[in-house]
């Protein structure tokens, strides 16, 4: 599985977030979590008004969070410590990593 920020993407032209654009991915975790927090806190359901511009801001901030970790994913880590088959624990240093990051939009 790929860590996918959500991205606007072309539709006869035009750029949408529709629900293939954010399928799956950060950005609609992370509205899935605005609608949540603000049924429990609001004690009705969030407005449909500024929809889009939450989606929006929703993919940007996904987008920028992964592209940064994307562009720095072999400063994350330096060693990690094993333990082959439950036996003595081995330090390890790790040379690179792969975080399988995508931003670009659906096709």
């Amino acid at each position: 599985m790929s860590l996918y920020s959500g991205a606007v993407r072309s539709v006869n032209g035009k750029y949408v977030l529709d629900t293939t654009a954010l399928s799956d991915s950060m950005a609609q975790a992370m509205d899935d979590a605005m609608v949540d927090a603000y049924q429990k806190l609001k004690g009705s359901a969030l407005p449909d008004k500024g929809k889009d511009d939450r989606r929006m801001l929703f993919v940007a901030v996904a987008r920028g969070l992964l592209t940064y970790l994307k562009d720095h994913e072999n400063e994350i880590f330096a060693a990690m410590k094993l333990t082959p088959g439950g036996g003595v624990a081995i330090d390890n240093q790790v040379n690179s990593v792969s975080l399988n990051i995508v931003t670009d939009p659906p096709a």
